[in-house]
């Protein structure tokens, strides 16, 4: 009984390996980004006077940034003999900014685009890339001799 178990499996598993093919995946970078949201005006106060200007420039703060890390995403490309597995993940972080105005006596005389706080929104799964054994590659299995 033991002995017909033991060849069932192994059967089995041999039908299973001639069945497999090479899956022709390849890992392609995805190179990092950036996306900012809005953009608010982040100034202080300019003041100027016989062609002598007091004061800070115009510049814009963007309300958030949405920052994905570079990582390796899988496609198929036909006869590379290759397969792809994961293995690891980068986060995808959500970074908030906040226009922070500088004061002199309650006047406002500046201001500055600081970082406020920042938290992961999602994993984002990185592949490698391997060679085909030749089983995979044929669809058959190895012969002794």
């Amino acid at each position: 009984m033991l002995h017909n178990t033991l060849l069932t499996a192994v059967l089995l598993s041999c039908a299973t390996a001639a069945a497999q093919t090479c899956p022709d995946q390849v890992v392609r970078l995805v190179p990092a980004r950036v996306e900012l949201g809005p953009v608010v005006d982040c100034s202080g106060v300019s003041f100027e006077w016989n062609g002598v200007r007091l004061g800070q420039h115009t510049q814009g703060c963007p309300l958030f940034a949405l920052i994905t890390p570079a990582h390796h995403t899988t496609e198929y490309r036909q006869g590379s003999d290759t397969y792809t597995q994961p293995d690891g993940r980068v986060e995808q972080l959500l970074v908030r900014f906040t226009c922070t105005a500088s004061t002199f006596l309650f006047i406002r005389i500046g201001a500055t685009c600081s970082h406020n706080d920042q938290q992961v929104l999602r994993g984002v799964t990185t592949y490698s890339q391997f060679a085909c054994d030749r089983e995979l590659r044929t669809g058959a299995l190895p012969t002794s001799g």
